[in-house]
């Protein structure tokens, strides 16, 4: 893919927050529980959300993704001839993936380098448990990241402030909310210029594209 993972390609690290701390070995505790309640299909607003993304995509695209979980959203690129190096900060994840024949390695975007030259770095309900800093300092990290027009692409959920919630895992994770005018004035602070910014159709969710 013509991508060093192993250099200094960004020079800008971070250390795991007690919040991303807590938030992982939520994820690598319950991992059956997630398995159990999440679709294992592409539907309704995220299928919409995802073609849009591959409309603004060159062909041969080259994606990074932040977070892959089960899988199921690299899939969905893959098969619409994207070639997708998938990423998990969580073992459950990538043990997962790799029984399934997929290959995936182990990255958290807050203290690993990223490769450069990026068509597209996507993060699919993973940024929504970084604080607002941690967000910041990510999407600067994706910016460095990027081929030429390239693009981001993450959702996030919608409200104010932040909380731990234990719904849909039965254990705490960390939650920062957006409101629509602060997610665009902070991506735009990064040195983006937001492509596509929509709310998902029942309002909790927001789908976001930004290019450099």
């Amino acid at each position: 893919m013509g991508v060093e993972l192993n250099q200094s390609d960004t020079g800008i690290r971070c250390s795991a927050s007690d919040t991303q701390i807590k938030t992982l070995t939520t994820y690598e505790e319950n991992f059956e529980k997630y398995l159990t309640e999440t679709t294992s299909k592409v539907s309704g607003d995220f299928k919409n959300f995802f073609q849009t993304i591959l409309l603004l995509l060159p062909l041969e695209a080259v994606m990074l993704e932040i977070g892959s979980g089960t899988g199921r959203d690299a899939d969905y690129f893959e098969e619409h001839g994207v070639t997708v190096l998938r990423t998990d900060a969580t073992q459950s994840f990538i043990k997962y993936q790799r029984q399934n024949g997929k290959m995936i390695i182990e990255r958290n975007i807050l203290i690993h380098e990223i490769g450069y030259d990026w068509n597209v770095i996507f993060a699919n309900a993973v940024l929504l448990h970084f604080t607002k800093e941690e967000f910041s300092f990510v999407l600067m990290k994706m910016a460095r990241s990027l081929a030429p027009n390239g693009i981001i692409a993450f959702t996030v959920k919608v409200g104010t402030g932040e909380e731990w919630s234990t719904h849909k895992m039965d254990a705490p994770r960390f939650f920062k909310y957006w409101e629509l005018h602060e997610l665009q004035t902070v991506v735009e602070e990064c040195g983006y210029k937001i492509t596509y910014l929509q709310y998902a159709t029942e309002g909790t969710r927001l789908f976001c594209i930004a290019s450099i």
